[in-house]
C-alpha cells in the first residue's frame, strides 16, 4: 500500500478543524480541504472559543489556524493548542503581508505556514501530506520572503551545529526565553546567552526572529 493510501485510510478516522473569523473563507478553505479525501471531514470554527469547543469533542488530526482574529486570536490558540492538545498538529493561516505577522508566526512552534491569498487545493494537499509526514511546510510565497534580507541571511552561513546549538535554536524557536531555555538545559544564562549570540554570528541573521527563519529554511527544527 502507498503513502497516500494509507494516509487515507488513517485520515478516514480523523477530522481537519478549519479556524477563520471570515465565514465565507473558513468554508471555502474547508471545501478545498475535503476536497482532497485524505481526511473524515473539514470541520469549520469561526472563532478560536469555538475552535477549543470542537477540540475537545471531535478528533482532531491537523488546524488550519487564522493568525488574526478577534477575541481568542490564532496566534493565542496556537499556543493554547500546544500545551492543552499536542497531538494536533498546528497551520497557521495569513493574508497578511506585514512582517510583524511572520514573524510571530514563525517564532511559534507551528507544523506550517499558508497565505491563504495563494492557497490553492493541489497547495493545501501538499501542506497536508508533508505535515503528515511530520515535515514543516511553509508555502513557497514565504520561503521566497524568508530567503530575502529582512529575513534571511546575505552571506553564505553556517549550516551545521553541535547538538548543544540545536537544543537552545529549537528552544528559541518555540519562544523560550534565555532564562527558562537554561533551566530547561541546566546551563547559565551568561551561556545560553553566549549560545545565541554565537548563533546570530554564525548564521548572518541580526535578530531571533531571524534565527528562527534560517532555522526554518533549512530544516533545524
Amino acid at each position: 500500500m502507498g503513502y497516500f493510501e494509507q494516509l487515507f485510510y488513517m485520515g478516514k478516522e480523523k477530522s481537519i478543524l478549519v479556524v477563520d473569523d471570515h465565514r465565507m473563507v473558513c468554508e471555502a478553505i474547508a471545501a478545498l480541504v475535503e476536497t482532497t479525501g485524505l481526511y473524515k471531514k473539514a470541520i469549520p470554527a469561526y472563532t478560536g472559543e469555538e475552535a477549543l469547543d470542537i477540540l475537545n469533542r471531535e478528533h482532531i488530526a491537523i488546524a488550519l489556524v487564522d493568525a488574526r482574529m478577534p477575541g481568542l486570536s490564532g496566534i493565542d490558540l496556537a499556543k493554547l493548542m500546544e500545551k492543552d492538545f499536542p497531538q494536533v498538529k498546528v497551520i497557521g493561516m495569513t493574508s497578511f503581508d506585514d512582517n510583524e505577522t511572520l514573524v510571530e508566526m514563525l517564532q511559534l512552534n507551528l507544523d506550517g505556514v499558508l497565505l491563504k491569498r495563494s492557497t490553492s487545493g493541489r497547495e493545501i494537499r501538499t501542506c497536508l501530506d508533508e505535515v503528515s509526514r511530520g515535515r514543516k511546510y511553509v508555502t513557497g510565497e514565504i520561503q521566497q520572503r524568508i530567503q530575502k534580507s529582512q529575513f534571511g541571511p546575505a552571506r553564505q552561513p553556517r549550516t551545521h551545529f553541535a547538538k548543544r546549538e540545536i537544543q537552545v535554536i529549537r528552544l528559541l524557536c518555540k519562544g523560550r526565553s534565555s532564562k527558562q531555555i537554561a533551566e530547561i538545559l541546566g546551563l547559565k544564562i551568561s551561556t545560553i546567552e553566549d549560545y545565541r549570540k554565537a548563533m546570530l554570528k554564525n548564521t548572518n541573521t541580526s535578530s531571533t526572529a531571524g534565527l528562527v527563519a534560517f532555522a526554518l529554511r533549512n530544516g533545524l527544527l
